[in-house]
């Protein structure tokens, strides 16, 4: 149930009370840099039966999308009736036909008041920060990502540097106070994602949004209203 999540080290056969033979025992090392909770058992899928009404309805919005003409759209279903599952089906079938950008944001039930939590664990992951990295490499590590979709990255890398808590000499964020800095870290957030759109298009899929942070909530909202002319598929 846990190997998709964390990555672990054989410690042997032991002898645990209670159980007759020795039991293989194995001693966590440290969580994986994984995208959701679905991706992390996505190696033990079977086929998809069934929803193909809804993943039409999905690709079909995906199209609209690509076609400039963006498109949101909210799955609901009971835990484990497959929302996932079809959205990682429709990603499969879209990236045969083109190429483009997959941004994958996981609300968890520990950090549902814990501002931008979804947000910040996506840059890590997607810029391929470990723990134990020492500082200099993770601004390495960020400043490659941020390149990526940053109109302007010197305007730009003290908005991610601030959010991940980084120190840096070189990307010093602007005196402000928290509600305007709040409104500047959404800002950069915003234009940077329309500004990736521009290279490919882009589908953003949020999981578990139940959990989600207010402040995630609000990036969420305002990314709603911000998204219109552009090729953005949000899920």
């Amino acid at each position: 149930m846990t190997r998709g999540l964390f990555e672990f080290e054989n410690i042997g056969h032991h002898s645990l009370k209670g159980i007759k033979e020795p039991q293989q025992v194995w001693r966590v090392i440290k969580e994986k840099s994984i995208s959701s909770r679905f991706v992390a058992h996505a190696a033990e899928l079977t086929p998809m039966v069934d929803r193909r009404d809804t993943l039409q309805t999905l690709i079909d919005g995906w199209h609209e999308a690509a076609a400039r003409r963006a498109q949101v759209v909210l799955l609901v279903g009971e835990p484990g009736v497959g929302k996932s599952r079809v959205v990682e089906e429709m990603s499969d079938i879209i990236s045969l036909q083109s190429e483009h950008h997959h941004p994958q944001y996981q609300c968890s039930p520990y950090h549902a008041n814990t501002a931008l939590y979804p947000v910040v664990a996506r840059l890590r992951t997607a810029a391929g920060i470990e723990q134990g990295d020492p500082p200099e490499l993770q601004l390495e590590k960020l400043e490659a990502l941020v390149r990526n979709s940053s109109p302007d990255i010197e305007a730009d890398m003290p908005a991610f540097v601030e959010l991940l808590s980084l120190p840096a000499a070189r990307w010093q964020a602007p005196n402000l106070d928290p509600e305007a800095k709040k409104e500047w870290i959404l800002t950069t957030l915003i234009e940077n994602l329309l500004s990736l759109s521009e290279s490919r298009p882009v589908l953003v899929t949020i999981e578990d949004i139940h959990w989600i942070d207010p402040t995630t909530l609000d990036l969420l909202e305002r990314i709603i209203d911000a998204i219109s002319g552009h090729a953005i598929f949000l899920v």
